[in-house]
């Protein structure tokens, strides 16, 4: 099997760069309002505008040092490669035989994701820097979700199954 690219979907991702780029707005706006309803800057303020700072800082070093073409998924021979969050582009590439199990879990929001279960998983969390994903990664494994990707969560879920069955 050759490598298999799933890429991202630019109408998913437009849909949440207006969720945030709405929320930063939502957060300055109520910073506003503090600041001309009490004329003082307080705590809340500050922590507010903070908050709509990082989201902006965020989006825009987010888009410039990953753009769409260097993230989504990517299935190999070797393993699988989720480029598309934070903690795929920190843990990287995920090989078959290290993988005892593929299933889809509810994650702690409540959405449905895929969890790749690691029978060595402390290799891939040295390269996790969080202790509470860390602990998140030995209780359920690692995540792939598709809310970002071309595709839907069971087409998902039988290409990465397949390659599975075909590389162990």
């Amino acid at each position: 099997m050759t490598t298999k690219f799933i890429a991202p979907s630019r109408k998913k991702q437009r849909q949440l760069s207006l969720i945030l780029g709405a929320l930063t707005l939502l957060l300055g706006g109520i910073a506003r309002w503090l600041y001309a309803e009490f004329s003082r800057i307080t705590i809340s303020l500050w922590i507010l505008s903070g908050a709509s700072l990082f989201l902006l800082v965020y989006n825009i070093a987010d888009f410039a040092f990953n753009p769409p073409n260097k993230r989504g998924l990517y299935l190999d021979q070797e393993g699988i490669l989720f480029q598309q969050t934070l903690l795929g582009r920190q843990i990287g590439k995920i090989l078959w035989k290290d993988i005892t199990d593929i299933q889809i879990q509810k994650n702690p929001l409540g959405l449905k994701a895929i969890y790749l279960s690691l029978k060595s998983p402390d290799k891939y969390l040295a390269k996790v820097s969080s202790q509470e994903t860390k602990k998140l990664i030995l209780q359920q494994g690692f995540p792939v979700s598709d809310s970002e990707l071309e595709i839907d969560l069971d087409e998902l879920f039988d290409r990465i199954q397949s390659y599975f069955h075909q590389k162990r």
